[in-house]
């Protein structure tokens, strides 16, 4: 089948097919990777202690008696879905103790931060946080003078944990990283000479030790972000399977097109050049033209999904771009130019094939359980700049091994059909799951350029409609400038 036939037929199948079904993203909630606190001129590790101590005083009479304990806490939460944005962000701390002033500051850190970190390798870092705005800020709920572990609570307000816990909200902060992941830096607000604990990951189920009958779960003690998603209404997701695959062999002028797995290797005899082999594979795939209208769309990202079938020699490949047309039935002698004018361009990227060494997923036997699904055999490429560098509706990558080596890879074409273990029939793998697949999420714009009206004499106060007419409010929805700003009713 030749390509422009296979390009109309991808266009085809993109009208009719429904979006991508997935499970609907609703909250995130995650404790810390790594939590502990630093203190000035003190080189213990803290990482393994229940509580984090807060504390920061100036002795202005002698230096040496000065102290800054800061706590430092790492999290990691799930990335946003493909047609999900996040819609807040919460930080819970519960308090261990209260010892003079409440209130403490919460800076994003940018630092490493390990259970083994000491305040010396991190002053610099600690200096920058504190040298930036704040992302929060909390007055310390409990009974003020009081350890909820160690003290009679005698305020029956105070005798519940949910009065000991503090709730930060997060949420802009967290909206403007670029990352699933980030570290904190909690501090003192007062310089005083006394210190404030909150509970840490460590902390073990207790029993208040004044009153036996109070005990108190360590879930409700640890700390804890909670990331809630929504949907974006301008956001869209498209998955589609490649519309063309094959491999193509040096001396070689089989068909593959129709085949289930291309084969991957390439081998250089220096004795002897007829022993050489090259075969190399080709994929295509159907990219939505929405998606590379930059004028009205934004490409947010998009991903090729492999499947692989074995490793036999090296587990690294190289990816190339390949803006070549071809016919499923192609030759290695008919594309031998274009794979070496590939290949010159350079890899667009690299990655290490999923599965277990020297492993068929169709003819081995399969002992651990990380390969008995289909997660453990498959490989996410991320191609993003890849496809909005090509600019085309049609994209094609080539991957070769990077391996001087005379055995082979092989991954799954869209022919792949159900497949069952030859040493083990409860090992089956769905066709629907092996299949190569593209991926690709774009969002619209504003339905307006206008980010502000400015005007060169002076700011028009009041409230005007696009049009510039002047209206006294804005009962009804739209967009109107007010006081020189877009804003959206």
């Amino acid at each position: 089948m030749k390509r422009n036939l296979l390009r109309a037929f991808a266009f085809a199948t993109f009208t009719a097919m429904a979006m991508t079904v997935q499970a609907q993203q609703e909250t995130s909630v995650t404790t810390p990777d790594v939590d502990t606190y630093v203190r000035l001129n003190n080189a213990k590790a803290h990482g393994g202690e229940t509580t984090i101590e807060l504390q920061t005083y100036t002795n202005t009479e002698d230096a040496s008696k000065s102290t800054d304990f800061v706590g430092l806490m790492t999290f990691s939460y799930a990335a946003p879905q493909n047609g999900y944005k996040i819609k807040s962000a919460t930080l819970r701390l519960t308090t261990e103790r209260i010892k003079g002033d409440r209130n403490i500051n919460i800076y994003a850190f940018d630092g490493t931060v390990a259970d083994d970190s000491k305040y010396e390798d991190l002053a610099d870092a600690i200096a920058a946080a504190r040298a930036t705005d704040v992302i929060g800020t909390c007055k310390l709920e409990g009974q003020n003078g009081k350890s909820i572990v160690s003290d009679e609570i005698t305020a029956e307000k105070y005798q519940n944990i949910t009065a000991w816990q503090n709730t930060i909200d997060i949420t802009s902060y967290v909206k403007g990283l670029s990352t699933s992941s980030f570290t904190i830096m909690i501090a003192r607000n007062a310089d005083a000479n006394n210190s404030n604990k909150i509970f840490t990951k460590e902390v073990e189920d207790f029993t208040n030790a004044k009153n036996e009958s109070w005990s108190i779960s360590a879930a409700d003690c640890y700390p804890q972000l909670t990331v809630e998603y929504e949907e974006d209404a301008n956001s869209v997701t498209s998955t589609n399977t490649s519309i063309a695959d094959t491999y193509v062999r040096m001396n070689n002028t089989k068909d593959h097109g129709s085949e289930t797995t291309v084969e991957i290797k390439t081998y250089t005899d220096e004795a002897d050049a007829s022993q050489n082999q090259d075969f190399v594979a080709l994929y295509s795939f159907a990219i939505p033209a929405d998606a590379l209208d930059t004028a009205n769309y934004d490409l947010k990202s998009a991903t090729v999904r492999l499947v692989t079938e074995r490793i036999k020699a090296g587990r690294t490949m190289n990816v190339y771009a390949y803006p070549y047309s071809y016919e499923e039935s192609t030759t290695y002698e008919t594309e031998s130019a274009n794979v070496a004018a590939a290949r010159a361009a350079g890899t667009i990227l690299t990655f290490d094939a999923a599965g277990p060494y020297n492993k068929s997923m169709v003819s081995d036997q399969i002992d651990d359980d990380k390969y008995k699904t289909v997660d453990g055999w498959t490989n996410t490429l991320d191609v993003t700049e890849a496809v909005k560098a090509m600019g085309s509706t049609t994209f094609s990558i080539m991957i070769e091994s990077s391996k001087n080596n005379k055995n082979a890879e092989k991954f799954f074409t869209k022919e792949a059909t159900d497949v069952t273990n030859a040493k083990d029939a409860t090992l089956t793998f769905a066709a629907a799951d092996l299949v190569p697949t593209i991926t690709i999420a774009y969002e619209k714009k504003s339905a307006t350029g206008i980010s502000e009206v400015k005007n060169t004499t002076n700011t028009a106060k009041g409230i005007y409609t696009l049009q510039g007419v002047k209206v006294n409010g804005t009962n009804q929805s739209g967009i109107f400038i007010i006081n020189g700003k877009k804003v959206i009713k």
